[in-house]
């Protein structure tokens, strides 16, 4: 298990610091968290409704902004109703409503990317996604995650670090059916 352990850890370092390598910044990783909190990356993302709401509702408005752009950076069809409205926003003819509350919710409260790394790790590595807390052995999925993630250079470090925090985020994305294949590999 040490070496599965030491390899699994080895694959998440190499993996968060592509990430950094490609261009890819913390800010496009938390706008994924907010994609994913929106549900903009389900087959059964309901459009019509946020279409129907996009002028006079924010959260409307950006998941249908995002999942368009999900749908042509993955080079899905977009719907005539779609491309027109992409191309209203693109002009210029359509601002986005003014948020009724003061601050939206960005998706930072749990990183799925994070989460979906432990998920990975755990089936590629034969380890836990978790363990006990007060377990001697500190050799699950999470653990692992945990361990790449400080091994990185202080600015491309990413949050949540801690094996605490990391096992709240993968409870949490477990329980809300987020585990996706992962869109920055």
């Amino acid at each position: 298990m040490s070496d599965n352990f030491d390899k699994a850890v080895e694959h998440c370092y190499n993996y968060l610091n592509s990430l950094f390598e490609k261009g890819i910044t913390r800010k496009d990783i938390e706008s994924m968290s907010r994609s994913e909190m929106l549900g903009v990356f389900d087959d059964d993302f309901d459009w019509h409704t946020a279409l129907a709401k996009s002028n006079t509702d924010y959260d409307s408005y950006d998941s249908l902004k995002r999942h368009c752009a999900f749908k042509i950076r993955t080079q899905q069809p977009l719907h005539r109703r779609l491309r027109e409205w992409v191309a209203r926003i693109l002009e210029d003819r359509q601002q986005p409503p003014k948020r009724t509350d003061k601050a939206k919710k960005t998706g930072k409260k749990h990183n799925f990317l994070l989460a979906a790394l432990v998920k990975e790790v755990s089936l590629k590595f034969s380890l836990k996604p978790t363990r006990n807390a007060e377990a001697k052995v500190k050799k699950s999925a999470c653990d692992a995650v945990s361990k790449a993630i400080y091994k990185l250079p202080i600015e491309r470090r990413l949050k949540p670090a801690s094996y605490s925090r990391l096992v709240e985020d993968y409870l949490h994305s477990e329980k809300v059916g987020h585990f996706k294949e992962l869109i920055f590999s």
